[in-house]
């Protein structure tokens, strides 16, 4: 009854052994001792293109197996399974139709009692994904590694204690170091002095941050560089941190083109001293401090006597060698708590904080007497340089920017009546007073204009100097006088800076030159205006929304106005000129350098501003017939201008003959009474004949009229 019991035990457990074997999804197969095949499992079956009732017993372990490693199998498999008892190996297996599967092979010898082989089985498992898997990832890995190879960025990879585990070749460009000299070592490219830097950094990235950074560190020699960092941690499957991975990018240039940015932001490119803007933060400040500690102070105001005859008649190489001399003689006469600055063409400031009034007038005598023993010019030519200068005091004169500016020059200006080469201390009395009340008279006018809308308009033609054709007219702002008149807008825009007006003038301005534009457009008249822009343009915030919705709503084309503004106010903030001549031309309008040449560096100004003509400034222009150098420099500017696809406008035509050497130098546009003098609007489009059909002679004599 017991051994019946065993029997049928046996007989359920191989039962079940065979359920397993025939449904195994991997290949289950047995042979004798001589290799000959007797049995496969479905699996191993279908994996061999047998088929399910095929007789497999004239086959042998051999036969699928592909012929190149029979040998192999017969030679060095087969031995050593039946040597070992098993073989494990990864290797193809040949199926009836020839094709060639990978598997993991396992193969067993089992053995009677006497040690002798009773028969072979073998387990295999389809490596067909697997391997196909591996060499994706392997194919994947090599693309990684070829691109992080090929990086322009270094890329650097630390394990959990900090040291290379890899490196590229362009971290080998970037710090001098090859990979074989840096790999399981910490990077060697921390200063001694930035070694706590480093070690915090790092062990934010370990705590799981991504960590972006930029950095001084060093190049191999010691050599100090720049570099944008960016470390981010690395996990294992598990989502613990192993170690970490950076991009590193060489900024050097990039930082010392941002640092020569800022300086040029701030300071004058011709002198090196602080430019306008700057110097007018620094006196806020200083302004403040009067005001929080009751402590005093100075500003001088100082202007070369005569600068433009010396400009005119030893050419403008010889001004900016004066300048610049100037400018190195004021930083050598105050003290290093004074603050000197360039204002703009031969104006100078100087601030004096914590100063009385006898010091402040102490400070300016020895700064006029340094000028005074300054001798400029060439060594055939030496002259003379003198200087007036004014003096306001704060809080005393002004508790602001502006009405300081505005008393230090009435006091320079005092200085020049007074016969030059002397100073003058802001007084409020009388004579001043009178000043006063005329400044007030003009902001009345001014604001009463604004309110009353009573501005007026003259337009001035601007001509082709090839076909003499009117091309396009400036705007001119005009107004009203005490007695009629129309006031030109150099008598009173500088008041209307100062006061804080500008802007609205600028407003009203570009809205009515957009009306205008509109009126003529629906005349027939194809109508091309042109705006002069104040200097204080760059920082309404307003002026652009404004011109959006007025070109919108007018219906006119942008491209039809042209804005200009002048070469000394774009360069005091280059960066804010860009952005906002930028704005300007993403609306659709042109936009034009006024006065160009007046500044110190105009080439490279026109380098880098996005305009679209330039407007030679009429001190070039107006003695051109007689002046050699004249010439030169406005076929230069021209010449310049052409190469980087701009083109040229010329102020100040006051002849035929002037007209006709700018046509011959290549300037293109011509402004100036022989041209065209500014006229009402009435009196441009008098009759219903639109412009732009109007015959050619007639244009041609009415600009010259």
């Amino acid at each position: 009854m017991a051994a019946e019991q065993q029997t049928h035990g046996d007989s359920e457990t191989l039962s079940r052994l065979l359920e397993i074997v025939q449904a195994s999804a991997d290949l289950i197969g047995t042979a004798d001792r001589d290799g000959r095949l007797l049995y496969f499992n479905p699996a191993g079956r279908r994996l061999l293109e047998i088929g399910d009732e095929e007789d497999i017993s004239s086959l042998t372990i051999a036969d699928v197996h592909p012929e190149r490693l029979r040998p192999v199998f017969l030679n060095e498999w087969l031995p050593t399974t039946v040597r070992e008892g098993v073989w494990r190996v990864e290797c193809p297996l040949l199926t009836r139709s020839g094709r060639e599967v990978p598997v993991s092979l396992t193969a067993v010898a089992h053995k009677s009692a006497d040690g002798a082989v009773a028969f072979f089985s073998a387990i295999a498992r389809d490596d067909t994904v697997r391997k196909h898997a591996e060499e994706a990832l392997r194919e994947a890995k090599e693309r990684l590694e070829a691109v992080v190879e090929a990086s322009p960025v270094g890329i650097v990879s630390l394990d959990s204690r900090g040291n290379v585990r890899t490196w590229n070749s362009a971290a080998e460009r970037i710090f001098g170091w090859r990979a074989q000299e840096v790999l399981g070592r910490p990077p060697p490219f921390i200063p001694p002095d930035k070694q706590e830097e480093h070690h915090a950094l790092k062990a934010r990235a370990l705590r799981g941050e991504q960590v972006k950074a930029e950095l001084r560190r060093e190049r191999r020699g010691g050599i100090p560089i720049d570099v944008g960092i960016a470390v981010a941690p690395l996990h294992d499957a598990a989502g613990a941190v192993t170690g970490l991975i950076a991009t590193i990018e060489d900024i050097t240039d990039r930082k010392r083109f941002e640092e020569r940015l800022g300086y040029l932001a701030s300071h004058d490119q011709l002198t090196g001293l602080f430019n306008r803007q700057r110097f007018e933060d620094e006196l806020e400040r200083e302004l403040i401090r009067a005001r929080r500690y009751g402590t005093h102070g100075a500003l001088l105001l100082m202007d070369l006597d005569r600068f433009k005859t010396i400009n005119d008649a030893l050419g403008h190489r010889a001004g900016d060698e004066l300048l610049t001399g100037v400018a190195d003689l004021l930083r050598h006469e105050v003290r290093e708590i004074d603050l000197v600055a360039r204002l703009g063409g031969d104006e100078f400031a100087v601030i004096l904080p914590q100063t009385g009034p006898d010091q402040a007038r102490g400070a300016a005598e020895r700064i006029l007497a340094a000028v005074r023993r300054h001798v400029s010019g060439p060594v055939r030519r030496p002259f003379k340089v003198t200087a007036s200068l004014g003096i306001a005091l704060f809080p005393e004169h002004a508790r602001t920017v502006g009405q300081l500016l505005a008393r230090a020059d009435l006091a320079m200006y005092s200085a020049k009546e007074s016969g030059r080469d002397n100073l003058s201390v802001y007084q409020p009395d009388r004579r001043w007073q009178a000043r006063a009340q005329s400044g007030i008279r003009w902001e009345t006018r001014i604001r009463e204009a604004l309110e009353k809308d009573t501005l007026a308009f003259e337009l001035q033609p601007i001509v082709d100097l090839r076909s003499r054709e009117v091309c396009q007219y400036e705007v001119l702002a005009r107004l009203p006088g005490e007695k009629g008149e129309l006031v030109p807008a150099s008598a009173f825009i500088g008041i209307a800076e100062e006061l804080g007006l500008i802007h609205a003038i600028d407003r009203r301005v570009v809205r009515h030159a957009i009306h205008l534009m509109a009126e003529q457009q629906r005349a027939g008249r194809d109508v091309h205006l042109s705006v002069n822009l104040s200097a204080k343009s760059f920082s309404d915030s307003e002026l652009l929304s404004l011109m959006r919705k007025e070109l919108t709503v007018a219906g006119v084309d942008p491209f039809r106005l042209t804005l200009e503004v002048t070469e000394t106010a774009a360069i005091s903030d280059m960066g804010q000129a860009r952005r906002f001549i930028g704005a300007l031309k993403d609306l659709g309008c042109r936009f034009a350098l006024d006065d160009f040449g007046v500044g110190f560096a105009s080439f490279d100004h026109l380098k880098q501003l996005p305009v679209d003509y330039l407007k030679i400034d009429g001190s070039f222009i107006s003695q051109v017939r007689n002046s050699a150098v004249d010439q030169h420099l406005v076929k230069a500017m021209t010449e310049v201008a052409h190469a980087l696809s701009k083109r040229t406008i010329a102020e100040f035509v006051g002849d035929e003959e002037t007209a006709r050497l700018l046509q011959e130098y290549g300037v293109d546009l011509g402004q100036g009474y022989y041209l065209g003098r500014p006229q009402p609007v009435s009196s441009v489009w008098g009759s219903d004949v639109p412009a732009e059909k109007t015959d050619s002679s007639r244009r041609t004599r009415r600009a010259a009229s």
